[in-house]
């Protein structure tokens, strides 16, 4: 299958052995025209929109054109100050959401807590494999049982592991505070951790660390990563350590000195300390390669292992739970694991002194002009291209060693910039998977019934455009260009996406067309002439086709040329493959 996108060329698309021509306006990531037009007040509305939130729903033109741009991104600077009624009461039953990490802990045990509760350290390894045994070796004759048990299981799975995913992309849609919601995207890849599956501590991560310091301080939220539990293990920070021969030695030290609560407490982290093998180094380069100054910051090799020295001692235990697992725990500085000495990281001395050493290092690194210089060049990068402009790098830049920071000021420095307005940054961003499908629903005013998995299907169309929120597998997170996320396959699932929406082909999704012609015509998109129209619907009934076809397996496959096509013909609505077409369309790709 080929692909080409050119200025004034078709696109070109091979879909099983027929070539199918589509004739686009032009597709362009670039960052610069030669143009020296000003932008108009509705562009600069529209670009401000897009750029600060996840493009307009109906009303948001006309509210910022009464209450002015500058007043606009000013309220939106302040999120606490923003009435969310909508969203709240769309969240108002996702109780995870509010959960503590204890109580995450507890609903997420394998085996129950009364059980545990009764049991010795000693037995509950026995306990955990009886658990599995007994539900393995459930009879038929107990299947009302079982179903029982199952759906209990699946609604804690859901509870902690699903909702915040749903969350995510509720509160894009429907959401007044918007550009929070882009802070929150963008502090979530920064400081990627990779969840996988169903991870309860996902919900907990977002809401307690990322989401109240999206908008403040940097080293706050730098700190606050730092010691949850979700970032100690994802970089394995929680099994950094000293030599074994030392924490062997310590342990003889210590045995004696111990009363019998505490003596039980090191029995059952024995299996662990017994595992460590020394230094581990995943976390302190993340910390300075990704979260901080940046790869080319200036820190060497000798500077990541004198890091990691530093942050020895970092874990998690379970002595605040009630029958927890070392794997379980929460943030604790244990001074069995520290490597006690000074360091020098930076040049700096770092004088020997348990937790203080790693929080002074975080603090100097949070504050370093390195940090200044890549924090600030990937906000720019964010709000303003993929190419971000020096001059707007080298201002927030500034701002943020001046301000100690301070995140707010640093975005306001960021749209204050002649080139955040600009003509030559204009729809010059593409959109990822997550801006393009959150931006079609609120285009669309789509009604999303959760009750019958609209939601999901969402998440799931996300997931097929090549973004998969909380399960990006390295710690680099989503990137944030254009070249990441435009390819043949990902542009053909943005364009049956489009499809889909408009036609009511999702699964618990439904949309208004009245309102989606109106403002898609307020965001200056072009009405698609009957040619481009016709094209598009061909492309999308060839590609639909091929996937049937896929899915149908090899019989259907070997049915009379034609056969196929003549049983799939449907109807289109035709204002629907107008809206389609444009949802489609290279514009609305951009923002």
């Amino acid at each position: 299958m080929s692909l080409q996108l050119r200025s004034g060329l078709a696109c070109s698309l091979k879909v099983v052995g027929v070539f199918i021509l589509l004739v686009i306006p032009q597709y362009s990531v670039s960052f610069a025209t030669n143009s020296e037009e000003e932008l108009t007040e509705n562009q600069k509305i529209i670009h401000v929109l897009n750029r600060l939130g996840f493009g307009p729903r109906l009303g948001d033109i006309e509210r910022v054109k009464a209450m002015g741009i500058e007043a606009y991104i000013e309220e939106q600077l302040h999120p606490a100050s923003i009435p969310d009624p909508l969203a709240d009461d769309m969240l108002a039953d996702f109780t995870s959401l509010e959960m503590g990490l204890e109580e995450i802990l507890a609903a997420n045990l394998p085996v129950p807590m009364g059980r545990r509760s009764r049991a010795t350290i000693f037995e509950r390894k026995r306990l955990s494999e009886e658990a599995e045994r007994e539900a393995a070796a459930v009879t038929d004759e107990s299947g009302a049982a079982r179903f029982r048990r199952m759906d209990a299981e699946a609604a804690v799975k859901k509870e902690t592991g699903d909702e915040i995913r749903v969350a995510r992309i509720i509160r894009a849609v429907y959401s007044e505070r918007q550009l929070h919601e882009i802070m929150v995207d963008f502090w979530m890849n920064h400081f990627n951790v990779d969840f996988g599956g169903e991870d309860p501590f996902a919900a907990h991560f977002e809401q307690s660390v990322i989401r109240p310091g999206s908008i403040g301080s940097f080293e706050n939220l730098l700190m606050a990563v730092a010691k949850h539990p979700s970032m100690l293990a994802y970089l394995d920070n929680w099994i950094s350590s000293a030599p074994a021969e030392v924490i062997e030695q310590r342990l003889a030290s210590l045995k004696p000195t111990l009363d019998a609560t505490e003596y039980l407490q090191l029995l059952e982290r024995m299996p662990f300390l017994q595992q460590l093998n020394g230094l581990n180094e995943n976390y302190a380069r993340a910390l300075m390669e990704l979260h901080t100054v940046g790869v080319d910051g200036g820190y060497t090799q000798e500077d990541v292992i004198e890091v990691a020295k530093v942050l020895t001692g970092w874990t998690v235990a379970p002595w605040e739970i009630t029958n927890g697992r070392e794997e379980e725990g929460l943030f604790v500085f244990d001074p069995l694991l520290h490597v006690e000495g000074d360091k020098t990281v930076l040049g700096q001395t770092i004088e020997s002194g348990g937790i203080e050493e790693g929080e002074q290092v975080i603090r100097m690194l949070a504050h370093h002009p390195s940090t200044a210089r890549y924090i600030s060049t990937k906000l720019v990068r964010r709000f303003v291209a993929d190419d971000p402009p020096a001059e707007v790098v080298e201002a927030a830049s500034r701002t943020f060693e001046e301000t100690g920071g301070d995140i707010r000021e640093v975005l306001r420095t960021i749209f204050a910039s002649p080139q955040f307005l600009s003509e030559v940054y204009y729809q010059v961003k593409i959109k990822k998977p997550l801006e393009l499908v959150v931006s079609a629903l609120r285009v669309v005013n789509a009604e999303v019934d959760r009750s019958v998995g609209g939601w999901g299907t969402g998440r799931r169309i996300i997931r097929r455009m090549g973004e998969d929120i909380y399960n990006h597998p390295a710690p680099d997170g989503n990137p944030d260009v254009a070249g990441a996320w435009i390819n043949t396959n990902a542009l053909l699932e943005r364009l049956l996406f489009a499809n889909d929406l408009a036609n009511n082909k999702l699964l618990g999704v439904k949309v208004d067309l009245d309102t989606a012609e109106k403002l898609l015509t307020q965001l200056d998109l072009p009405r698609p002439t009957s040619e481009q129209i016709e094209q598009f619907r061909l492309l999308v009934r060839q590609v639909g086709s091929e996937q049937g076809q896929e899915m149908m397996g090899q019989e259907a496959m070997m049915a009379p040329s034609g056969e196929a096509a003549a049983g799939d013909e449907e109807e289109f609505d035709s204002r629907a493959l107008v809206v389609a077409t444009m949802l489609g369309s290279p514009q609305f790709q951009k923002r």
